[in-house]
């Protein structure tokens, strides 16, 4: 757990005393010496410790302790999560970037970065039916001549 907290923190680029202001903020606040000791395994956390830590870390508590999700797409997950919310994504997109996210297609730790993709996404299929609406421009194909049997007195043999 205390590598894992730490992999969070480093990949939102968050200090240690941005960890504690946000967690200040969030109601319950865990100094940044606590979170130096958790991280270097020298404390033990509390449930309530946890929660003010996903908080101020911006994931889910589940998430947090889910160990098998690598801190990668938990960061991930909650920036697209952010990204949704903040910009009223609605849930037919928000379901295709996830699944996106879970196939290891993409992958933004920041809500700029989701936003950016999708825009840019959004741009590319837009053009889409522009390009495909243009006309096609048929090549000439080579034209070969073959030449005609002639047939008549002119090829036959008098005996």
């Amino acid at each position: 757990m205390a590598q894992r907290i730490r992999s969070i923190r480093e990949l939102k680029r968050l200090t240690l005393k941005e960890v504690e202001n946000r967690s200040k903020a969030s109601g319950t606040a865990v100094s940044k010496s606590f979170i130096s000791q958790l991280e270097n395994q020298n404390a033990d956390v509390g449930l309530s410790c946890l929660e003010a830590l996903a908080r101020a870390l911006e994931i889910s508590l589940p998430d947090l302790v889910n160990e098998k999700l690598s801190a990668e797409y938990v960061v991930s997950s909650a920036a697209l999560d952010a990204f949704c919310e903040q910009d009223r994504i609605s849930a037919a997109e928000r379901a295709s970037l996830k699944q996106l996210l879970d196939e290891g297609i993409v992958s933004f730790s920041t809500t700029k970065d989701w936003r950016e993709h999708h825009h840019a996404s959004k741009f590319n299929q837009a053009r889409r039916p522009v390009l495909t609406e243009l006309p096609r421009v048929a090549e000439k194909g080579a034209v070969y001549r073959i030449p005609k049997k002639r047939t008549g007195s002119r090829g036959k043999k008098n005996h």
